[in-house]
């Protein structure tokens, strides 16, 4: 193949054009209106050993977003979804998020989603929209982001009660959700914040 200047086309991959790409810009950040009745709020994979400054102080730090968006939800009554990772027990959860009575708990791996019937209890109760907050970005909150949209669902990232062990890969898992083909052409997805946020019957 050729350029269009008919020069022949010269291919670097992406490893050896490293040093040399720049990231994209960032994508735009929406208000949301909740209904609270017809959205779920996923808290995902918050473990107390890990999640401390000294171990990923980027988790560390979002813990009072979540708090503080989890006890929103719990006021207005709306379903709240608490997992725990393959190398968690349910008595591993962040103190702060610790499930209560009522609440849907379960462990898994990455999509959450797969392998049982959350899709369907979820769609049983009304439910069409789902409020993703946890961590690891680039894990389990990309790969549950992405479950929830193949099965119908719309997806609200608030893009600060998510963290990855480094802003990279935060970078890459915001950046893939909000330009994935899945995404990008269905619209299931909108980033936020957690102060961009407003509730509604």
């Amino acid at each position: 193949m050729t350029s269009p200047d008919n020069e022949p086309l010269i291919y670097e991959d992406a490893v050896a054009q490293w040093d040399a790409i720049v990231a994209p810009p960032p994508p735009r950040l929406q208000p949301v209106t909740i209904d609270v009745t017809k959205t779920a709020l996923f808290v995902l994979d918050f473990n107390r050993h890990l999640c401390l400054p000294e171990k990923r102080p980027r988790c560390a730090a979002i813990i009072p977003n979540v708090k503080k968006l989890l006890l929103t939800v719990r006021a207005k009554n709306m379903p709240v979804v608490m997992t725990y990772s393959h190398n968690m027990t349910p008595a591993d959860f962040v103190e702060e998020l610790m499930p209560i009575a009522g609440e849907t708990v379960f462990g898994g791996e990455e999509d959450k989603f797969f392998g049982r019937d959350l899709d369907k209890d979820l769609k049983a109760k009304g439910i069409d929209t789902v409020l993703i907050t946890g961590t690891s970005s680039n894990s389990c909150v990309m790969a549950s982001c992405h479950g929830a949209a193949l099965r119908g669902f719309k997806v609200v990232l608030p893009v600060d009660a998510t963290a990855a062990a480094t802003a990279y890969q935060e970078q890459y898992a915001i950046w893939q959700i909000a330009n994935a083909p899945l995404f990008r052409s269905t619209g299931l997805a909108v980033l936020t914040r957690t102060a961009m946020l407003t509730f509604e019957e």
